[in-house]
């Protein structure tokens, strides 16, 4: 935790925006990080066992700041009975993106495509996240 919280100053003294992806379940680096994140975002599929565990992640997070991505709208619940059961808004929710998983695994990226699911979900996000960068993406 104490290297933890040491690279997020340094990161927020180098850059507008420092991004961490955390794990599901609670420990130290979690409680560490998320009392200091402006936002936080909680991505998650439709299916009723995602949404059941994104429910766990929630109770967790803090209040006002969290807001939640949606992948794979093809089954499952609506956003607005995910937005309901979380308690949480959704920011955005993409479509899977067919061969994201090729592009990454072969090296070029997952905003390969500029017109994507990922890349117009990644705009949203970064136009929340950092006012002024969204154009940057993809």
């Amino acid at each position: 935790a104490f290297a933890v919280r040491e690279a997020l100053s340094a990161g927020s003294r180098g850059f507008r925006s420092v991004i961490v992806d955390l794990p599901r379940h609670p420990d130290p680096v979690t409680d560490e990080v998320l009392p200091r994140c402006d936002h936080v975002l909680l991505v998650t599929t439709t299916t009723v066992p995602a949404v059941t565990a994104a429910a766990r992640v929630a109770r967790r997070l803090p209040p006002g700041t969290s807001k939640v991505v949606l992948r794979d709208r093809s089954g499952g619940a609506n956003q607005f009975d995910i937005a309901r059961l979380l308690r949480l808004p959704v920011l955005t929710s993409m479509a899977d993106q067919r061969g994201l998983d090729e592009s990454i695994s072969l090296g070029a990226g997952p905003l390969r495509v500029k017109r994507g699911n990922l890349a117009r979900a990644a705009r949203e996000v970064a136009g929340l996240v950092a006012p002024g960068s969204a154009e940057q993406v993809a």
